[in-house]
């Protein structure tokens, strides 16, 4: 079959299971994604609209999962000082110690998807994997 057929069949299985594991947890796969992007650019300032643009969420979908966040004390926001209608996102500690926990209960899972693969193997996957990734994120549509 080809590439693109692939592509989705994988695309699909992963997000149903990623989707089942991130569930005992309460969270989905898009409300780990930002929680994630917020922890990989921690040191910097997040607004919705650059989280929107990251995560390739709406902005009313990216403001609920911040109100939920925020709710649990994974996130905390901030207002402009400048501009009182923008608002600044940050990650705190406890989401960051959340979300090193479910990283680390989703590895058993993950480590036997690539069980019968060879290390070699694997770190090729992984820079296909980084390449794709990239070019996808600099040619996004839209």
């Amino acid at each position: 079959q080809s590439l693109a057929t692939w592509l989705g069949i994988v695309s699909q299985l992963y997000t149903t299971r990623i989707n089942q594991l991130l569930g005992r947890h309460d969270f989905t796969l898009t409300q780990f994604g930002v929680l994630s992007h917020l922890a990989r650019h921690h040191s910097e300032k997040q607004t919705i609209a650059m989280i929107t643009t990251a995560v390739e969420v709406n902005q009313p979908g990216v403001t609920k999962i911040v109100k939920k966040f925020e709710g649990m004390g994974l996130l905390q926001t901030e207002r402009d000082t400048d501009d009182s209608r923008k608002k600044y996102v940050s990650i705190t500690e406890k989401g960051i110690m959340v979300m090193m926990q479910v990283q680390s209960e989703l590895a058993p899972d993950v480590s036997a998807w690539f069980a019968d693969w060879e290390a070699d193997q694997r770190a090729t996957f992984l820079n296909q994997l980084q390449e794709l990734g990239g070019w996808l994120d600099a040619n996004r549509i839209g």
